[in-house]
């Protein structure tokens, strides 16, 4: 349940059956556990059952993300201004044609004879077959891949909450490892921001088991 409560970062619903269909709790003592837990380690209010100690967490999250969105937006800025501007050259430098060039040219084209105009010879008409154009193939994730700066600023700025470096890590080892076609993709960044968008929060940080009686323990002593 709160795996449910960070990834959406808003109360439980107040019915409990509800709650059942959101952590997939099906038979009866698995429906009892969730009334258990929910009396025991959550607070039920208007707006649903919510959990003070994750509410911090998320709310410290939430800083932390728009923390990181400005001072990578302030880097995009500044590379952005960094970089020199097209010279195209100056207007004047254009060659210009005079008007003594424009006579002369004038002059030759009226001494010219008249091109005469090609009879077109008709050709047989024949059936065009378009053959399918062949699908892009794409290419494999390098064994040797490393996670280019420009693709750890966005996993920074739109996904705050993962380590960059971890998640790359499990996105090369999954990618090198896949065999066949499957293993094959056209626009890796791409691939790169769906994985980063496909992760839970907090991957690749360190956090507690949330089922085991250890937890249950640490949770009656925080609230």
């Amino acid at each position: 349940m709160l795996d449910t409560y960070y990834t959406t970062e808003k109360p439980l619903p107040t019915e409990l059956r509800a709650v059942c269909r959101l952590v997939l709790a099906t038979s009866d003592g698995q429906r009892e556990a969730v009334r258990v837990v929910l009396e025991e380690f959550f607070q039920l209010t208007e707006s649903g059952w919510i959990n003070q100690r994750a509410d911090k967490e998320i709310e410290a999250m939430r800083e932390k993300r728009e923390k990181q969105r400005q001072k990578a937006k302030t880097m995009w800025e500044k590379r952005k201004s960094a970089e020199p501007a097209p010279d195209y050259g100056s207007a004047s430098a254009m060659p210009r044609h005079t008007e003594q060039d424009a006579v002369a040219l004038k002059t030759d084209a009226d001494a010219m004879p008249p091109t005469p105009t090609p009879t077109p010879t008709p050709t047989p008409k024949k059936d065009i077959v378009v053959s399918p154009a062949a699908p892009p193939h794409g290419t494999r994730l390098d064994k040797g891949w490393a996670l280019p700066d420009d693709w750890r600023a966005w996993c920074i700025e739109h996904r705050p909450d993962l380590d960059p470096q971890s998640v790359a890590d499990q996105f090369r080892d999954f990618w090198v490892a896949k065999p066949g076609k499957d293993g094959r993709k056209a626009d890796w960044l791409a691939t790169w921001r769906n994985w980063c968008r496909s992760q839970k929060p907090g991957t690749g940080k360190p956090r507690q088991n949330l089922t085991d009686e250890g937890y249950r323990d640490l949770m009656r002593g925080a609230i």
